[in-house]
């Protein structure tokens, strides 16, 4: 048996789950979630598991755009959208600009 803390943890793509979803299914291994009731031994349950799989993979896009939409507010501004600083500067914590070190 195969447990998981919740679905989303496990896969976040339809594509993905619905094909590891088939390997476990030839290995014969159980699929439970800690805290979803569903049994995927049944047709209702696949399709449980598939709706939510279909959540968890828009929630992963709309996490996406999220971050992309701040990081473009933040370069928009003019400061540093996190990573590795270029060699040669620091980043200002009061300003979150580049300065030359």
């Amino acid at each position: 048996m195969l447990l998981v803390y919740r679905l989303d943890r496990f896969s976040r793509r339809i594509r993905d789950l619905a094909a590891l979803m088939d390997d476990l299914d030839s290995a014969c291994v159980h699929f439970r979630s800690a805290t979803e009731p569903f049994d995927t031994a049944s047709p209702a349950g696949g399709l449980f598991v598939q709706m939510l799989g279909a959540f968890a993979e828009l929630e992963r896009e709309v996490i996406i755009d999220r971050v992309i939409n701040g990081m473009e507010r933040k370069a928009a501004k003019g400061e540093w959208t996190h990573g590795p600083r270029p060699y040669g500067y620091l980043v200002d914590p009061a300003t979150h600009r580049l300065i030359p070190h």
